[in-house]
């Protein structure tokens, strides 16, 4: 079956912008929170580390959800639909430098680190 033009394109443009999200977490993260929030590198390390643990530990929980999911709207556009918008916020706060004491600083990014790799598991599991 030959795809039209529009759907080939359509298709692209998301997955750019999908992709685009977990790039900028995984390039620029380490280099803003050691630089521009103000986190040992260690402890960078650390917070990084940490949300991969969390999204491998998700991703089967996520996956049977998504799998077994029954509604009105199929089972997986719930999935994107509800990730998508939170996703665009987490990320936001996510490279927002915040002024606090460097305990709140860590448990703020690490929250955020892991919320956002979350979102995006959702997604991907989701579209997959």
């Amino acid at each position: 079956m030959k795809l039209p033009f529009r759907t080939k394109l359509f298709y692209g443009i998301g997955g750019t912008c999908d992709n685009a999200m977990y790039m900028l977490a995984g390039t620029y993260l380490l280099l803003f929170l050691t630089t521009v929030a103000r986190i040992s590198p260690a402890v960078a390390g650390a917070i990084c580390a940490a949300g991969s643990v969390w999204e491998a530990l998700c991703a089967p929980v996520v996956g049977f959800e998504s799998d077994h999911a029954v509604t009105r709207f199929g089972r997986r556009k719930p999935f994107l639909l509800g990730a998508a918008f939170p996703a665009a916020i987490i990320t936001t706060l996510l490279f927002t430098a915040i002024q606090a004491s460097p305990g709140v600083k860590v448990v703020y990014y690490l929250v955020m680190v892991q919320v956002q790799l979350f979102l995006k598991l959702v997604q991907t599991i989701a579209e997959s």
